[in-house]
């Protein structure tokens, strides 16, 4: 049984990033919160206007015997393009376009273990 705790929170962004950190801030944040990250579905495709990418995760946690935590994290990328930033004597690799990014929370129960009456 799952029951959705948050459903469809939207980000959406245009300008630059590191699609490098984002997968790394998902990566940490996972590991300090003591989730397992499993990817889901990933791709990248050379378009004309320039790539799009896809990065879908699910995190999971066991809350106790019975319930899990999880969270759904579906990230498309649209339109990116490398460009190189300079600041002082150092150049950054980033990228430019535009991020949608959808979370869904739930908790799942599993009623395994539970007593029946």
């Amino acid at each position: 049984e799952k029951q959705f705790v948050g459903k469809n929170f939207k980000i959406t962004y245009q300008g630059p990033f590191s699609i490098n950190e984002f997968y790394d801030t998902i990566s940490k944040w996972a590991h300090d919160n003591h989730y397992h990250l499993e990817i889901k579905d990933q791709y990248e495709h050379n378009l004309h206007e320039g790539k799009e990418m896809l990065y879908s995760v699910e995190l999971y946690r066991h809350i106790d015997v019975q319930s899990i935590a999880m969270v759904r994290l579906h990230s498309r990328f649209k339109e990116v393009k490398d460009m190189s930033i300079t600041t002082g004597q150092r150049k950054h690799r980033t990228q430019n376009g535009k991020v949608y990014i959808e979370v869904d929370g739930m908790v799942e129960r599993h009623k395994l273990h539970a007593w029946e009456n």
